[in-house]
């Protein structure tokens, strides 16, 4: 019987029935999830380092046992309450601010809940064999659902957003603990009184680049074991934490894959909340929280393509660095930061645009119920969040070096995982005997649309070519997913050739400080604005190549480009194939708001 979402469902995301699974599956209910106590109270737990609890156990013990439990739930809930309402306080950052839900309001979820059920319903009996209800795939919202549904969607997404719930549940799918760990002496830092510092740790590289599996790596080579070592908590400032909560988004994006459609094409824009012109974001709030609070055991996760700041960056204003000395007050800095293995900057570009692509629109091929909506806490296939390449990754690609600069500018500890991770095709025009082994890197994204396409390691690849000299016939599809079937299927790629490769020292530079400037500010904003008409990914390849020419030179001449000196725009336009004498006319910036932008240099 297929499962169907409740309305009843609205503001419980699913912590409390996950608590109820690991108390059935364990024998000791001293292992069972913190938790299990309560959402609200265990982000108030780990945003106070546990005062809250501290004062609760002490009144529990002051009254008879009958009562003690009583109170002490009493006195820590009054305690957390009062930690939210203090101006200053870790609780007071993430619950007051752009908060109106109180007393709790659903109404407005819960009318586009009834209206998502009846036209999805209308959608799912026109739909047939999975073509999206015979519409565009992927579909806009309002295609899909219709203006009054995109009212609808806009009032109850910004409900959602002010729902002290959904603070917290996005909250708690940020955290991470680890039990037995410790920061080893290698990246430990002590303040001025002896006390053992707070990381931030930054996860810096182009969007879809792979930070998650980055993040991983860099993390089991910080820290070590040690059982008397209290638990190290994390919270990572990720915005895809909300996206992959959100019970509205989920409500509209499971409709649509049911019917066959690979995602909504503008989801993510139709989701942003705002204040005025300004964007709210949970993760926003989230990070708020924890730089103010007192938890020495609270550490802080940022994935970030620093392109944001960079853009904004002038000769007199660095808006990156100044963010990373400001959070540097009250943390030890580290960045783990991804980079291209040996300048394959093209090589790197391409996998990062197909990843990309997957991650944003994917197609649910079995198991369709059009016109069902499944659970509201179920996660759907896909982000239809559009992937952002082209120029945005050359970007992405120097705004992190200029980020890993400054990290170093102010003592902060350097990580580069060298990402080698490559996208294959099989050959075309092949005899039978040789279309499963015979395999060639693909140099265009837009190539896997229509083709069958492996995305591993450089040294996977190279391990399948020998391997396969003396056993021949194995798919080499098969010989890398079966390194990924539990347990593991042979004959498969080695773990070895599959885990980042980290560069502690982070040695590996492009010439980055001249490039951030280069790409900074208006001047990039025209030369996007010229090149509307090419492919951003052609645009965004031409750039490749000159920065992996650049590299290369670079690592002949071992020189190192000074950051005060004043680029030359001419050498880039010329790359993009731009029309340079167009520098300097009216544009537009990204938002629609027209720029002025001087000609030849930034």
């Amino acid at each position: 019987m297929v499962k169907k979402a409740s309305i009843e469902e609205i503001d419980n995301y699913g912590f409390k029935e996950q608590c109820e699974k690991e108390k059935s599956t364990r024998e000791n209910d001293q292992n069972k999830s913190k938790i299990c106590i309560s959402e609200y109270l265990e982000v108030c737990d780990v945003l106070t380092n546990n005062v809250c609890s501290s004062k609760a156990a002490r009144a529990a013990t002051k009254v008879k046992s009958e009562k003690a439990e009583k109170a002490r739930k009493s006195v820590h809930a009054a305690c957390c309450s009062n930690e939210t309402s203090s101006e200053n306080s870790a609780m007071s950052k993430l619950y007051n601010k752009h908060y109106t839900d109180d007393p709790p309001k659903t109404e407005k979820r819960k009318d586009f809940f009834v209206f998502m059920e009846a036209t999805c319903k209308a959608l799912g009996d026109r739909t047939v064999n999975g073509n999206c209800a015979g519409l565009s795939d992927p579909p806009s919202f309002k295609e899909l659902f219709g203006k009054d549904g995109l009212e609808k969607y806009k009032l109850a997404k910004e409900e959602e957003f002010r729902s002290r719930e959904f603070r917290t549940a996005v909250f708690l799918e940020s955290f991470m603990r680890i039990n037995g760990k410790k920061f080893n002496n290698r990246f430990s830092s002590k303040s001025d009184t002896g006390e053992e510092r707070r990381h931030a740790i930054y996860l810096a590289g182009p969007s879809a680049s792979g930070k998650s599996v980055s993040q991983k790596a860099g993390l089991s080579l910080m820290l070590e074991d040690d059982e008397r070592a209290p638990s190290a908590d994390f919270v990572s400032i990720d915005g895809g934490n909300d996206r992959s909560v959100s019970q509205m988004r989920k409500l509209a994006l499971n409709c649509a894959l049911n019917l066959g459609c690979s995602g909504i094409e503008d989801l993510d824009a139709k989701s942003k909340v705002y204040e005025g012109k300004k964007e709210l974001k949970t993760k926003s709030m989230i990070e708020e929280a924890v730089v103010a609070s007192e938890n020495e055991n609270l550490h802080m996760l940022k994935p970030d393509t620093f392109t944001g700041d960079l853009s904004k960056t002038r000769p007199n204003k660095d808006p990156l660095g100044d963010g990373i000395k400001e959070i540097g007050k009250k943390f030890s800095l580290a960045i783990i930061n991804i980079v291209p293995d040996g300048g394959h900057i093209q090589r790197f570009q391409t996998t990062v645009a197909v990843q990309g692509e997957r991650r944003a629109f994917q197609k649910q091929e079995v198991d369709l119920n059009p016109g069902i909506i499944p659970p509201l806490n179920k996660k759907p296939k896909g982000e239809s969040k559009k992937y952002d390449g082209g120029v945005n990754f050359i970007f992405g690609l120097i705004a992190g070096q200029v980020a890993e600069s400054r990290v170093r500018e102010v003592g902060g500890r350097v990580l580069q995982v060298r990402n080698d991770r490559t996208t294959y095709k099989k050959c075309e025009g092949e005899s039978n005997s040789n279309k499963e082994t015979c395999w060639v890197e693909v140099t265009d994204p837009d190539a896997c649309k229509n083709a069958d396409c492996v995305t591993t390691t450089a040294r996977a690849f190279a391990e399948y070519t020998e391997y396969i000299k003396s056993q021949p016939g194995i798919s080499f599809k098969l010989w890398v997913e079966n390194a990924d079937k539990i347990p593991p299927v042979q004959p498969a790629v080695s773990k070895s050739s599959l885990d980042p490769m980290i560069d502690e020292k982070g040695q590996q530079t492009l010439p980055s400080e001249k490039l951030g400037l280069l790409f900074a500010g208006e001047v990039a904003k025209t030369a996007i604005n010229k090149a509307a008409q090419v492919s951003p990914h052609v645009l965004g390849q031409k750039i490749g190549k000159w920065l992996s020419t650049m590299f290369n030179k670079s690592k002949k001449t071992s020189k190192i480009v000074e950051k005060t000196d004043t680029p030359d725009m001419s050498e880039v336009v010329r790359a993009t194939g731009i029309d340079e004498n167009t520098l300097g006319e009216e544009g537009t910036d990204s938002e629609g708001e027209k720029i002025k932008v001087p000609g030849g240099t930034q």
